[in-house]
């Protein structure tokens, strides 16, 4: 049996494809770029004109992409090993409280994570720009983690004035128009893929934007000084009624003139820092184009969490259960993806770990599920629900909690005893907290199947996830 399935994934990966009569091949070894934003929404992401005409538009969007953990450390080290946050054992940004660079390392996650994996396939690999919380010359004693070719791992999110381990050399970056974070990062991008680009690659490209501070790119003027976030517009913005929330939500008062105007200056820091990374993000795109390569090489953009810009009156915040920080953006374009498709299945942070093996040809025993299929436009069985986690507890004022969600539906339960229960097709704002009032086997059932996941590894996954 496992070896049927075998020839029918290889079948699946290595056969033409076809779309409106025209035949699209996946290539035996694609390269990959993966673009990973720092602290970026879904509403941030549809102001970057690039990404969406060359990459969105030129492929595939992901309506439903949820983060394991809305907070950077965990969620990176979803994306590096393919596991849930209590399989990884990465809780947190700090190593304080079990988390950070120190904790990945300390777990041995760095010897079984993407980019050995790749290598073991023949793949050349870069990681150019923020790696895990924590990660400072000094405190990794200028480690470089297995399996990276190339290594430019920054230090101090700062923009400028900012440190990196190159290749195992510390560099020193100042304030002159040369030394802005990004742009950095977004030339070493560059020339090392003209390098390496006649050779099978990975290119992790974890960028700064649009995490604080706010400091303005070069020679870029604001053009947002009007722009204000879509959350000004939600149902949910600055919520009225709380009452029915958990008791770090009923603690917040409602947002005012102030706070509310702040949220607008960080709107416009924000698209003002990621529109200078959609500029390279098209450079890049023409860059693959000229050295022919575009065709074979998918590029995925993300970004490690959402953000909260006023709603359910949290001026800026993440690692909360709610839509705007757990559902983030994401989008792949590259060989057999159909422009412009949508993707609107339950797709997590775990995902991209198995989809980059599987379309190298490399099987994944992790706890999440290739993307292939969807990307392929099949009619596949996939997940009924998925977990969410959060470890990061009351250090960040947030308890700690466990929830799980559907199209339908989303359960939390918090350490604190509270627990949330949504129905997300009537209420999609996420205002009322039916716990209480949901009949009392519908939550008993979304309980039941929160156990299921919240203990899952590999396969066991893959059955609690569609039960």
């Amino acid at each position: 049996m496992a070896r049927a399935v075998a020839w029918l994934i290889c079948a699946l990966v290595f056969a033409p494809l076809v779309y409106g009569g025209t035949p699209t091949e996946i290539p035996h070894a694609p390269n990959f770029v993966l673009v990973l934003f720092d602290d970026a929404d879904r509403s941030d992401m549809t102001q970057m004109p690039h990404l969406m005409r060359d990459v969105a538009d030129a492929g595939a969007t992901f309506d439903r992409f949820y983060a394991t953990q809305s907070l950077c450390c965990p969620s990176r080290a979803s994306l590096l090993t393919g596991e849930y946050v209590h399989n990884h054992g990465v809780y947190s940004d700090s190593v304080k409280y079990h988390g950070g660079f120190e904790q990945f390392l300390a777990n041995g996650d760095e010897t079984d994570a993407l980019p050995l994996k790749l290598q073991e396939r023949g793949y050349v690999t870069a990681l150019i720009g923020k790696y895990l919380n924590g990660y400072t010359f000094a405190r990794s004693k200028g480690h470089i983690p297995p399996g990276w070719d190339r290594w430019f791992g920054t230090f101090e999110q700062l923009y400028q004035k900012w440190q990196a381990n190159d290749d195992g050399v510390a560099r020193y970056y100042g304030t002159k128009p040369n030394d802005y974070e990004d742009g950095v990062i977004n030339h070493l991008a560059s020339q090392w893929i003209s390098h390496v680009h006649h050779q099978p690659f990975f290119a992790f490209l974890p960028v700064l934007a649009p995490h604080t501070p706010y400091v303005a790119p070069p020679d870029t003027p604001n053009t947002f000084n009007d722009a204000a976030p879509p959350s000004f517009h939600s149902p949910n913005f600055n919520e009225a009624d709380v009452s029915d929330k958990p008791g770090y939500v009923r603690t917040l008062h409602r947002l005012s003139a102030s706070d509310v105007l702040g949220i607008k200056l960080r709107y416009e820091h924000r698209l003002q820092q990621m529109r200078f990374d959609d500029n390279a993000l098209g450079k890049l795109v023409d860059q693959l184009r000229r050295e022919h390569v575009l065709d074979k090489t998918y590029i995925i953009v993300s970004s490690d969490n959402g953000w909260m810009q006023g709603e359910h009156r949290f001026a800026d915040k993440k690692s909360v259960p709610y839509e705007e920080d757990v559902n983030l953006p994401l989008f792949i374009r590259g060989p057999g993806i159909r422009p412009g498709m949508h993707i609107d299945q339950l797709t997590s942070m775990i995902d991209l770990f198995p989809t980059m093996l599987d379309l190298s040809g490399i099987s994944s025993d992790r706890d999440g599920r290739s993307l292939l299929p969807l990307l392929l436009g099949q009619n596949v069985a996939w997940r009924k629900q998925l977990l969410l986690e959060n470890f990061w507890g009351l250090e960040d004022a947030v308890p700690k909690f466990f929830g799980v969600e559907s199209k339908r539906y989303k359960y939390i339960e918090y350490d604190t005893g509270e627990k949330e229960f949504y129905d997300l097709k009537r209420d999609p704002y996420e205002l009322n907290n039916i716990v209480d009032s949901a009949p009392a086997d519908l939550v008993a059932r979304w309980a039941a199947k929160l156990r299921g996941l919240q203990v899952c590894a590999g396969d066991s996954c893959r059955v609690a996830d569609s039960s």
